[in-house]
């Protein structure tokens, strides 16, 4: 196979950040300057509460989004509009939601004196990671969106530079590195507003990816110039130029003698941004398939059929890349790596994602419509959800076997400690890829059920498979004897997973919907069946 390799995944080594007494004052003088309100302090957590902020980023945020510097962070010259974002994010994992929401609040009107700028000129790094701290907040807590204006701008500044690592310094790699890192970041956000809102995806696979690859983890977490220019002399030469590349040697299975395809090594970090460039892909090749044949299901068509056959041969290489990965970490036994918080991990949740958007179209949902805040709404959509007829397909088979791993996994590895642990350990993608995967699986089994109440009897793959699922339930304690829906059980079972302990609180109504699609799918599952059946 041509496919790349991962390297070892390296989680960052997170420095011990001190909050004291002249941090708050720093930061309450400086805020007071910028809003111009001398009485600001008073609306500052205490030195005390914004260490524990500031470590809770550090260990459960930071390590899924490295796009920081930490080496030579300093919480003494950090602007506060950035050190108030970091606490704001430290703060939900410490489900301290008044105070998190009270540091957006003063972080966005801090930061909006900078954010007046002219489209001329080039705002400092330290703003754009402010803001792309306070949109993950934003978009996870239920708002919209931030503007990301500035991403073409930065690619082009950057591929203007010298790419010649070996004389550069550290303090302008680790600028330019700080750039990359952070145009990935902006990609994933952009991502993730595709799965909530259903929004059109804000960049492409193609000029946007046109972005020197990350360097190794090794470089990046390197504590000083000396062990940073020691790891660079033993570097593997970067064995693609851009992303794009690198995506195109996921998703091609093109001869390995290719220029810009071969067999060749990707960091996990990069290999996350590439699994949501993929989600994008598959969005784009949907678009196209569906203007081919507006009035039928993508694929129908013989044109959007290749569309459609090629997207599916690229996230089988993009699932061998993964499943290869994690079979290396395994035949390591990477005792320091806790479960569940691996790249690879989160690389493995974008996937799924990717193989729902390929059957968006089939699946029928308007996830905007869902999420709405009126329980009456959110009624009457789950009960439209649960009446319009699925299409099946051994393709759309085989994307819910994979979107069910997003259960099985958290089951297998402790249904109770899970819904405890998770969303303090595992990135806030899983949360997405989890609601966009039940929604997904449920439809299907709810379509089986539907089928069988008219005699037409599933394959036997898809017998086995719903057998499967019934261990799973069962496993994770649900009590069969509830209903006789099994897509019911399916999304009560995933309900709890989002509404247990949470962080982000957009996670909490994500499940309430569920529970309300447990109730349509139920009352549809009554309302179908025969007397006596």
């Amino acid at each position: 196979s041509n496919l790349p390799r991962l390297v070892k995944d390296q989680p960052p080594r997170i420095s011990n950040f001190v909050a004291d007494d002249a941090l708050h004052a720093t930061i309450c003088a400086d805020l007071a300057e910028r809003l111009g309100r001398p009485d600001v302090s008073q609306d500052i957590p205490s030195s005390k509460l914004l260490q524990g902020f500031l470590a809770s980023f550090m260990e459960c945020y930071y390590r899924h989004q490295p796009f920081i510097h930490l080496p030579t962070l300093s919480t003494v010259n950090t602007p506060s509009p950035l050190t108030l974002a970091m606490c704001c994010i430290g703060a939900l994992y410490r489900l301290d939601r008044r105070r998190a929401q009270r540091l957006y609040v003063i972080g966005t009107q801090s930061i909006e004196a900078v954010s007046g700028l002219s489209s001329e000129d080039n705002p400092p790094l330290w703003v754009i990671q402010t803001k792309l701290l306070f949109t993950a907040y934003a978009a996870l807590s239920g708002d919209r969106d931030l503007n990301q204006s500035v991403y073409n701008k930065t690619r082009l500044s950057l591929a203007a530079e010298n790419l010649d690592i070996t004389k550069m310094t550290w303090s302008s790699w680790v600028r330019r590195e700080s750039w990359k890192r952070l145009l990935g970041g902006i990609y994933v956000a952009s991502t993730v507003h595709v799965i909530i809102w259903d929004n059109n995806p804000c960049f492409n696979t193609t000029t946007d990816l046109e972005i020197e690859v990350l360097h190794d983890e090794s470089l990046w977490n390197a504590k000083t110039e000396a062990e940073w220019s020691e790891l660079r002399a033993n570097q593997h030469q970067q064995d693609y130029q851009t992303l794009r590349d690198g995506l195109a040697s996921i998703m091609s299975d093109s001869k390995a003698d290719s220029p810009r395809i071969t067999a060749c090594r990707l960091s996990p970090f990069t290999a996350l941004l590439l699994m949501h460039a993929v989600v994008v892909h598959v969005w784009q090749v949907v678009q196209v398939a569906q203007a081919l044949a507006p009035t039928t299901s993508p694929g129908r068509d013989p044109v959007s059929s290749l569309l459609m056959s090629a997207a599916v041969r690229s996230l089988a290489r993009s699932h061998e890349l993964l499943i290869n990965a994690a079979q290396s970490e395994e035949a390591e036994d990477e005792k320091g790596q806790e479960e569940g918080t691996s790249q690879i991990f989160n690389c493995q949740a974008t996937l799924r994602m990717a193989y729902i958007r390929l059957f968006s179209v089939a699946n029928g949902v308007t996830r905007p419509s869902l999420m709405t805040s009126d329980p009456a709404a959110v009624k009457a959509f789950a009960s439209s959800f649960a009446v319009t007829k699925l299409e099946r397909s051994p393709q759309l088979f085989d994307a819910v076997v994979k979107a069910f791993e997003g259960l099985r996994i958290p089951v297998r590895m402790g249904h109770m400690l899970v819904r405890k642990t998770a969303a303090l350990r595992w990135s806030p993608a899983h949360a997405i890829a989890g609601w966009d995967c039940a929604l997904f699986v449920c439809k299907w089994v709810h379509s089986v059920e539907m089928d069988r109440l008219n005699d037409i009897e599933p394959s036997q793959a898809e017998v086995e498979f719903l057998a499967t699922i019934r261990d799973v339930l069962e496993e994770a304690e649900y009590d069969p004897g509830k209903s006789r829906s099994l897509a019911a059980g399916v999304a009560r079972t995933w309900s709890w997973l989002l509404q247990d302990v949470w962080v982000w609180s957009i996670t909490p109504r994500m499940g309430a919907v569920l529970e309300q699609m447990a109730a349509a799918f139920e009352r549809v599952n009554d309302a179908n069946r025969r007397p006596g059946v």
